[in-house]
């Protein structure tokens, strides 16, 4: 038996909770001196502050002597109920003694520490020793005593105790700090944006199905516009007609006098931030989606433009949720040298969504579908957000862009490899340094030079040519979300 790292979660302590603690901390102490055998030098290892850390992400990692191997199921962690339960004993024995005064014999009911279990141990049925279950005992009582220690030590020196949580976790992840209570504003306007590129049908179809019957959409105390955001694309079945409207809705253009002379897309942003904000006003739609299809092999993937979201973000979490074990994946866009003005971002809270691969003016079955179960579920969140439902805290894997990678050129510019058949239609999958990145039209490779892991996406989308983009390049991050809930 090795030590096992344990995790605190914090809660709100149930009434006589901190009281049945200390007399179960008592009795197991009491416990494991009387029955326990030394195993070397007295306490060498029993309160080890290794033993139990206080995390943000409840992933446990089962250690094992020449093996290590990740679970994703807990041991039994402690609860009130084992407190209670332990009452129970106390009163069952109480009553034996009462009724063992009358006999020649007293017996005394001896105390019994809670049994860990291992879910994912259950099929080999192993068998817990008494020993081995009242280190683990020791190993969690110690290591809670180490964090007070810790947290108390870290409040005389007036240090922040969040600065000391960690900021990676078990599998290597960054993760941001943890956050209180969030008070929000109800979600009660909002807008489903189709055809800002005028050739991604899926979109394009479910707006102007819902234009003409809303039905679908509509939820309880919720006002859900369907819009078609660049008619005269969609009329020629072209991502744009002047310029790219979902770049267009910059501060310059924004501003900029209306008029004929303006580029249409310029123009439709003027008209759409009329309508459905003004950017980054109290009278902005609350939430915005923004529908889009990719030529990629990026399956379903919500689009974030800021990491504080925390509505954006619990509602992403809603959504992977209901939709497994199908998967949704999270890219986070604020990368300051890739951040554009996207049509949503006029909204509060803007939500991208891009369903792929579909080719550019083709509509198929299973991508249409995706995309509508992916809206139907989080109308459903706003819904429920609304009616007072609070959200606790969770944890949102991201895929935070870090560059873009143009195609190998020329001295003029020209084109002269193309994306790997490594690495082609693998979205999302891990690209290390010296992996085959570009194939040159005479059979060469061009590996990748950069000087970590990173897991690309938008893989030679067709859109992204004429912007000199091959693919973009990401880093796994998870982010905390702070609970929530309406004012």
């Amino acid at each position: 038996m090795t030590r096992v790292s344990s995790y605190l979660n914090w809660t709100t302590t149930p009434p006589g909770y901190v009281e049945k603690a200390s007399r179960y901390v008592k009795s197991s102490m009491r416990q494991g001196r009387d029955d326990e055998v030394p195993e070397g030098p007295a306490g060498a290892d029993r309160d080890s502050g290794d033993s139990l850390f206080i995390t943000q992400k409840p992933v446990p990692e089962a250690v094992r002597t020449g093996i290590r191997t990740r679970y994703s199921q807990w041991a039994k962690p402690l609860s009130p109920r084992d407190f209670e339960e332990s009452d129970e004993n106390k009163e069952s024995s109480d009553s034996d003694d009462g009724e063992s005064q009358s006999g020649k014999v007293q017996r005394r009911k001896k105390n019994v520490l809670p049994k860990f279990s291992f879910p994912f141990l259950e099929e080999k049925k192993p068998e817990l020793l008494p020993v081995h279950n009242k280190r683990l005992h020791s190993y969690l009582v110690g290591g809670f005593f180490e964090c007070v220690r810790l947290l108390r030590q870290g409040c005389q020196t007036k240090k922040d105790v969040e600065s000391s949580l960690p900021t990676v976790d078990m599998d290597g992840e960054h993760i941001s700090p943890l956050s209180d209570i969030a008070s929000l504003e109800e979600a009660r306007r909002v807008a489903i944006f189709g055809g800002t590129h005028g050739n991604e049908m899926s979109g394009v179809t479910l707006v102007n199905l819902w234009v003409k019957n809303g039905a679908e959409i509509q939820r309880k105390g919720v006002e859900t516009k369907p819009f078609i955001t660049n008619p005269k694309a969609v009329e020629k079945c072209a991502r744009y007609v002047d310029t790219d409207l979902n770049r267009a809705f910059t501060p310059e253009n924004l501003s900029a006098p209306r008029g004929d002379n303006q580029p249409y897309e310029v123009q439709r942003a003027q008209e759409i931030n009329r309508i459905f904000g003004p950017k980054g006003s109290p009278d902005a739609y609350d939430v915005i989606f923004d529908l889009h299809n990719t030529t990629s092999n990026m399956g379903c993937t919500l689009i974030l433009e800021s990491s504080k979201d925390h509505f954006n973000l619990q509602m992403m979490n809603y959504i992977k949720k209901a939709i497994a074990p199908s998967s949704c994946l999270v890219l986070l866009n604020e990368h300051p040298l890739l951040k554009y003005s996207t049509s949503r971002s006029i909204a509060k809270h803007p939500v991208g969504l891009e369903v792929g691969p579909q080719p550019q003016g083709v509509l198929r079955s299973n991508i249409f579908e995706a995309m509508r179960v992916i809206l139907k579920h989080a109308l459903d969140f706003i819904e429920l957000f609304n009616e007072g439902m609070e959200f606790p805290s969770c944890t949102v894997k991201v895929f935070r862009v870090l560059e873009r990678i143009d195609y190998p050129r020329d001295a003029n510019g020209n084109i002269i490899a193309m994306v790997h058949p490594n690495l082609q239609d693998c979205d999302w999958e891990p690209l290390n340094p010296g992996d085959p990145m570009f194939q040159t039209f005479d059979g060469k490779t061009i590996r990748f030079q950069g000087s970590g892991t990173v897991y690309p996406t938008f893989i030679n989308e067709a859109a992204y040519y004429e912007k000199q983009q091959a693919f973009v390049t990401t880093r796994r991050e998870s982010l905390v979300a702070s609970s929530i809930r309406k004012v």
